[in-house]
């Protein structure tokens, strides 16, 4: 049995839909989404049925002969385990990590996904996590909760201690303004272009 080296080697390989691949996959990528999982929240064995779920999603990919692969096969498969755990997170109503500060560990993976490759994206998506983080607390976690995770704003004063949505609502208002004065007129062009 070959060892598979290459990103287009373990195309092939699933296509042709040989266990080495498979094997491959699990052996090399599956730790580092274990790892993602159980920091935030997850179990072993939740880390388990949602890299299965990534793995089926992306073989039934690779056999469309339309698919192009425009990053590694691990950012690939991080990006739908990432999104298939927070999907997971959300629909059971868990808490979900909100401080961005505790994402640093794996943000290098989502620099790589083909939507953050667009410059004016990256550029944009790292512009607005810093302003975030230098909003700070309560306003950093009222948009993240609100326009991230979709959260009404009932859910929102519950989580955070407010006596009412309205509190919520005017504390947003106040945050987007704070936000507003703060973003460099280079941040707002690219906001309002893309």
């Amino acid at each position: 049995m070959t060892e598979l080296k290459t990103d287009n080697e373990i195309l092939n390989a699933l296509r042709d839909n040989r266990s080495a691949a498979f094997n491959h996959l699990y052996v090399n990528i599956y730790p580092v989404i274990s790892a993602y999982i159980k920091k935030n929240s997850g179990s072993e064995e939740k880390a388990k049925d949602v890299f299965q779920e990534a793995v089926i999603i992306f073989y039934e990919k690779v056999m469309n002969q339309d698919f192009k692969l425009t990053a590694s096969i691990q950012t690939y498969l991080f990006a739908v385990c990432k999104n298939l755990w927070l999907k997971d997170l959300r629909d059971n109503r868990k808490e979900i990590p909100v401080d961005l500060q505790e994402q640093k560990g794996f943000d290098g993976p989502r620099e790589e996904d083909p939507f953050f490759q667009n410059d004016r994206i990256s550029t944009l998506t790292k512009s607005v996590q810093e302003y975030l983080v230098k909003l700070g607390n309560p306003c950093r976690k009222i948009l993240i909760y609100y326009y991230y995770f979709k959260y009404s704003m009932d859910t929102i004063a519950e989580k955070l201690g407010y006596a009412s949505s309205n509190s919520v609502k005017s504390q947003k208002y106040k945050c987007i303004e704070r936000l507003k004065r703060t973003v460099p007129s280079k941040i707002k062009t690219l906001l309002y272009t893309s």
